[in-house]
């Protein structure tokens, strides 16, 4: 964190809390100048009477005088004594010194009303590393003492969103734009990038391999396309490989609602079926609603139809999700999801579904720290590490950080200890992923990076 200030409250005498309230004391004057890499999150403290209050709330930097609108705000659910404790990734900042401001604001209509500057925050940006540099030779030392460095892969990505392992080793990464980078198993047998969008408007947020990708060679992409009523619509994908191109595209169902900023998520479970996580698609009602798909883990024969065992012989799973994003198996067969609440909390649930024709019900609910909302999830399964074996990992872009989640033996719905990873040092994780070899990789918004332990 940077600073913690409050955040003088917004009044617009909708809310009791702000009747007859006194202007907010100054913030304190934080230090005259700090320096940072760039990657940090920067946290305060936002007076509200409630979390719907605090939801309606949003935030602006000045960077230098010059205002930018922050995105992937998060918030403790709980308030202190002073308030909500709040943060969110820094502003682009380009090398040297900056000055740093925050207000809150909120929107009524069209009018914009916005609460007075906090003190200014002086920054010295260094020159640590940040996108486009080496990630050869990061290292870190794990807290029950498991040295670690990075390799690089490549460092030609453009904002990955997911990676899929061919048995050959062969690396198939979803790219924002709605286009799959293939690598090969070694830098020297280079690959190809294929588009897959239907226009440049798509995107790409999901892919997955048929687990009998050795014969059939197919691959499903989740894809966000435009929409008639001005959001997008999900579209489930699937294509043939062959000879590193994508052909035979069949569309397995399409035209379900996203929401303005669209989440969701694809995998193949243990049980050899086709999982498919949908947002909410922006409106909340829609989660509960067992006729929608949206707010749904959708589970599906390969083919697209519905298995015999599901209830009521339609594909719903389980439901009541507002923003999924990564979907993973532990070794106990519970599925592990990532969502986020209304109020931009950080959620991990546990789902299971204990007799066939019955849905999967939510057997646990973790809340993450602030500001580390989930882009990609992995249980490592590999030999390569092997103090990882069975650790949950979950890869934050918005926090720049990889979250470790260690679980009791006897309970595998136990976390006994959490770790943050790389915090900051490698810019946002947007995927964590294991290899067909037992190796774990990372990406950043440019870069493929192998996990490995130094001999």
């Amino acid at each position: 964190m940077l600073w913690r200030t409050a955040i003088a409250l917004l009044c617009l005498g909708a809310s009791a809390a702000c009747d007859n309230s006194d202007p907010a004391e100054p913030p304190e004057t934080p230090p005259a100048s700090e320096r940072i890499t760039g990657n940090e999150r920067f946290g305060w403290t936002q007076a509200a009477a409630s979390t719907d209050e605090l939801a309606s709330i949003q935030y602006a930097a000045y960077v230098d005088g010059s205002r930018v609108e922050l995105a992937g705000v998060g918030c403790d659910s709980s308030p202190q004594a002073a308030g909500f404790s709040c943060s969110a990734p820094l502003p682009p900042l380009a090398v040297g010194n900056h000055t740093l401001e925050l207000a809150s604001f909120v929107v009524v209509g069209t009018t914009v009303l916005e609460g007075p500057r906090s003190s200014p925050l002086r920054v010295t940006v260094g020159t640590a590393l940040v996108s486009g540099s080496s990630l050869d030779d990061v290292g870190f030392t794990t807290v029950d003492g498991v040295a670690i460095r990075l390799e690089q892969i490549a460092d030609d990505l453009e904002d990955p969103t997911d990676i899929a392992f061919g048995p050959d080793g062969r690396a198939f990464v979803a790219e924002a734009n709605a286009t799959i980078r293939i690598l090969g198993r070694a830098p020297s047998e280079g690959g190809g990038v294929v588009p897959i969008g239907g226009s440049s408007e798509d995107r790409l947020l999901a892919v997955a391999l048929d687990p009998a990708f050795a014969q059939t060679h197919h691959l499903f992409a989740l894809v966000v396309a435009p929409a008639p009523s001005g959001s997008g619509a999900f579209m489930l994908v699937r294509f043939r490989e062959h000879e590193g191109a994508l052909v035979d595209r069949v569309t397995v169902f399409d035209e379900v609602p996203a929401a303005p900023e669209p989440h969701g998520s694809l995998r193949f479970g243990p049980d050899g079926k086709l999982y498919v996580a949908l947002d909410d698609g922006g409106v909340a009602q829609r989660a509960g609603d067992l006729a929608s798909r949206n707010g749904k883990v959708l589970r599906m024969n390969a083919d697209g139809s519905t298995p015999d065992d599901q209830a009521n012989l339609t594909p719903v799973f389980s439901h009541g999700f507002r923003a999924p994003q990564a979907l993973t198996w532990q070794a106990s067969g519970h599925a592990w999801l990532a969502d986020e609440s209304a109020a931009h909390e950080p959620l991990l649930y546990t789902l299971q579904r204990e007799t066939p024709r019955v849905r999967g019900r939510v057997r646990a609910a973790f809340r993450l720290p602030a500001g580390a909302t989930p882009s990609a999830a992995m249980f490592y399964r590999g030999r390569a590490i092997a103090p990882f074996e069975n650790n949950l990992f979950v890869a934050s872009a918005e926090g720049a950080q990889l979250l470790r989640f260690t679980f009791d033996v006897a309970d595998p719905l136990r976390v006994v200890a959490t770790e943050r990873l790389l915090n900051g040092r490698i810019g946002p994780i947007q995927v964590v992923a294991q290899g067909p070899d037992g190796s774990m990789y990372v990406a950043t918004r440019n870069a493929l990076a192998r996990v490995v332990v130094p001999r």
